[in-house]
């Protein structure tokens, strides 16, 4: 657990990190812009509430001010050039430079294993996915050079959103019985649909950006998403119930076009991924400090909220992961052999 003076120390360097961002956006270089790139998300354009927004603000900060205004970033964010899957097609095609991708979804739209991110209590914390998903760590690199193999689609950098929790307008979710027969959005993506399945709910996949109103009409009951992700999109104005179950910890890979990429000058690839580095440690600081300060928001706005007992999770865990895990190692090339070797190096990491 995060004490109270290291959790003010940690918001302090990324509200700083973060701020330099809006004291320098005016800096007026004097070198046209040479290179540009678009990038696309689904997410609020505003750094200080959702960490995905904080990374492409931090990262257009540095790219630029490393190139000397070589490099323009120009940033689409609240879905305004397509949801996740168009943007995933987008880059693919060469159309747009850069996106998030959500490996769930990405998985399920051009690369199965890279799904494994997202399989259910699989990680045990927050850090020791950030340690797995870095770049350099053997496990990441595999699966990202894998990715690119097979679709020419990069990953430049991978923080963490936090771990995904349940919200409904019906009940309170004190146990994986609860969910029977309530209509429970989840992205489209298998790894999410057969977690939720796995309870007995009815799923339904609805755009993120849709996300708020469906809530709203009673399209769907429920949801699940990082507490973060919930207070960005004011999701706790149109839910009644928060159940801190865990049950998926959302992790998040920067991507861009591999050709477009490779085309690019030694200097400016060295300063993208030096640039994405940088994001990345603003990104999940300011995830964490979201978990630690967004309950009191939620509970502020009447949402009952509900901590399961140790007992309880092992329950969450013992029906909603089998379904899943059977469904990687069926469906997925190769997925028992990823699943052991993503398990040995959790173990390495703790």
């Amino acid at each position: 657990m995060i004490s109270k003076s290291k959790l003010s120390i940690m918001m302090l360097i990324v509200v700083l990190l973060v701020t330099l961002v809006f004291c320098s956006s005016q800096t007026v270089f004097a070198k046209e812009a040479k290179y540009v790139i678009r990038v696309a998300y689904m997410d609020p354009a505003d750094p200080m509430r959702q960490p995905s927004a904080a990374f492409w603000a931090v990262f257009k900060n540095e790219l630029e001010a490393y190139t000397g205004g070589e490099v323009e970033v120009r940033i689409f964010p609240n879905g305004q050039l397509g949801d996740a899957l168009e943007n995933y097609r987008a880059i693919k095609a060469g159309e747009i430079e850069m996106s998030n991708g959500g490996p769930g979804s990405l998985g399920s739209a051009m690369y199965p294993p890279i799904s494994i991110i997202e399989l259910p209590y699989m990680f045990p914390d927050n850090q020791v996915a950030i340690n797995i998903l870095k770049l350099d760590n053997p496990f990441a690199k595999e699966l990202y050079e894998g990715l690119k193999k097979e679709t020419g689609v990069r990953v430049i950098a991978a923080f963490t959103q936090g771990f995904r929790n349940i919200t409904n307008n019906v009940r309170p979710i004190k146990s994986p019985d609860d969910l029977k027969g309530l209509k429970m959005r989840t992205p489209q993506a298998d790894v999410y649909m057969k977690t939720m399945a796995a309870s007995g709910a009815q799923v339904v996949p609805i755009a993120y950006n849709e996300l708020y109103t469906s809530l709203q009409t009673g399209v769907v009951d429920g949801q699940e998403n990082p507490l973060g992700n919930i207070v960005a999109m004011s999701f706790q104005e149109v839910q009644k119930y928060l159940t801190l179950n865990k049950h998926i910890l959302n992790g998040v890979v920067q991507i861009c076009n591999n050709d477009w990429f490779e085309s690019l000058p030694d200097d400016i690839q060295h300063k993208i991924l030096k640039a994405a580095e940088v994001a990345s440690y603003s990104a999940s600081g300011l995830a964490l400090i979201f978990d630690a300060v967004n309950l009191d928001v939620i509970k502020d706005a009447g949402v009952e909220v509900y901590a399961p007992s140790p007992e309880e999770l092992a329950e969450f865990k013992r029906v909603m992961q089998p379904g899943a895990l059977d469904w990687y190692k069926n469906k997925v090339e190769d997925g028992a052999e990823w699943i052991l070797k993503l398990e040995k190096e959790i173990k390495k990491a703790e």
